[in-house]
């Protein structure tokens, strides 16, 4: 039987952290997109120095581009022999978006190899009331998120790297680890996806805050359910970036006309992200259905097939679908000719990034 929680409120999830953080003997290891700068941030900074002074060893990845803090918010932390690594630190040139493009997407919490965190959640106090999905895990796969999280810290700055040797997947009992790097080439996050999806009999559930699939994942989808498989996809009614939400109306009407079920998130905003596959497997991390995340970003996320954990994810998602609203079809085909100008526009924009 599986040691885990799942965790779907931020508020939980960091008091959780903070007291596994509390009681570390050995090391702690914490990567994020987003440090807040923030009572949050200050909460686990501050816990984090406590630690340090007693011998336990400190390293932290944070994205230089999503990240609040800089290097002196930790000076205190570094001065008792904490390590930071800014991830790629960001660069002020006329090439400014394909010189910062690559992020680390990633967010892990790992302790004593005994214990891991990961899923959606980033480390900041704006997104205490985020509806997330993040799991806590307490076996032996704590060492193998140890050694992924320290082979990103050792290629942290630096901008060439064997691609091959950081992405091979890991298989642990009933689960299996696969993570990213920016790569049109490999992208094994999103090829497990659309894997798991064409061998989908009965269902396939999705909920994800920012939903900008390929032409590869919208065949798959539209192909199971040709097959008979429900496929039902829960997104945010508006998500904090309102570009993703203009530039999904291109997929939307489409999809639904293949008998893809949407459903608009409408109570908080919506960030977690997982996938279930007919009662049989399951995905959950960091990584959204998007380009960036797909092809550009840095990710790590956790399959598999525990039947305690698919059945919770199912309850998660069916008590979700409460508090949505249907995608309305005749709503989308009367949106005004300027908003579809728009979306074709962005949409050539995203293709040239």
């Amino acid at each position: 039987m599986t040691n885990y929680k799942l965790f779907t409120k931020n508020k939980n999830l960091y008091a959780t952290m903070l007291a596994d953080v509390a009681q570390a003997e050995k090391f702690i290891y914490l990567e994020t997109y987003i440090y807040g700068n923030d009572k949050i941030g200050e909460q686990f900074r501050d816990l984090l120095i406590k630690k340090a002074r007693t011998g336990v060893n400190v390293k932290i990845i944070i994205d230089d581009f999503g990240s609040e803090v800089k290097e002196s918010f930790f000076s205190e932390l570094i001065k008792t022999g904490g390590q930071i690594k800014f991830f790629r630190k960001f660069i002020y040139s006329l090439k400014l978006v394909s010189k910062n493009n690559s992020r680390n997407h990633r967010k892990l919490l790992t302790i004593d190899n005994k214990i891991t965190y990961l899923g959606s959640s980033n480390i900041k106090e704006k997104h205490l009331d985020w509806h997330e999905l993040n799991i806590r895990l307490e076996n032996g796969i704590a060492e193998y998120f140890s050694s992924i999280f320290l082979d990103n810290f050792k290629i942290a700055n630096k901008k060439s790297f064997m691609k091959k040797w950081h992405i091979f997947p890991v298989r642990y009992g009933l689960f299996e680890i696969i993570r990213d790097v920016p790569s049109i080439k490999f992208n094994k996050i999103r090829k497990r996806k659309i894997e798991l999806i064409r061998q989908a009999k009965k269902q396939v559930l999705i909920e994800t805050p920012y939903f900008l699939p390929d032409k590869k994942f919208r065949k798959a989808l539209k192909i199971a359910v040709r097959k008979g498989v429900d496929v039902k996809i829960i997104i945010p009614k508006k998500s904090d970036v309102k570009i993703i939400d203009i530039l999904r109306n291109r997929y939307l009407g489409n999809l639904h006309k293949n008998g893809i079920k949407i459903y608009f998130y409408n109570k908080k905003n919506l960030h977690s992200k997982f996938l279930i596959i007919d009662d049989i497997s399951f995905s959950l991390g960091s990584a959204n259905i998007n380009f960036r995340s797909l092809y550009m970003e840095f990710e790590l996320n956790l399959f598999g097939w525990d039947k305690q954990i698919i059945q919770e994810l199912e309850n998660i998602f069916k008590n979700d679908l409460m508090s949505t609203e249907k995608f309305d079809y005749k709503k989308y085909l009367s949106r005004s000719r300027i908003q579809k100008i728009i979306e074709k526009i962005l949409a050539k924009v995203r293709e040239n990034l």
